[in-house]
């Protein structure tokens, strides 16, 4: 459930007619349902980020932006499907911040 503010926007078309628009935008998220997404430790993205324990994960779904999880062992992830949960994405960091559900095989 998403919570909006709404307003309308009377604007004039050729025939001298106002037209109303409605308009809105999110201003919060009052109850979310969190979907996982599986993905695969990104091996060149993790060689060159210095990201300390954490790690970059890429989704199977290529419309999903990669995730930086939180990770003790890199090497018990790699090759591996991982079952991801994304938990928040401030506007200042170029991925969303989640966490591995369990790994798939």
């Amino acid at each position: 459930t998403t919570t909006t503010t709404t307003t309308t926007t009377t604007t004039n078309n050729n025939n001298n007619n106002k037209k109303k628009i409605k308009t809105g935008k999110i201003v919060g998220i009052v109850n979310e349902k969190r979907r996982s997404y599986i993905a695969t430790v990104g091996a060149e993205e993790n060689e060159f980020i210095g990201l300390g324990d954490k790690v970059i994960v890429i989704p199977m779904d290529l419309k999903i932006p990669k995730i930086r999880v939180s990770c003790r062992d890199v090497e018990e992830w790699k090759e591996k499907r991982l079952e991801v949960i994304i938990d928040e994405w401030n506007k200042e960091d170029q991925y969303p911040r989640g966490h591995v559900k369990g790994v798939i095989g």
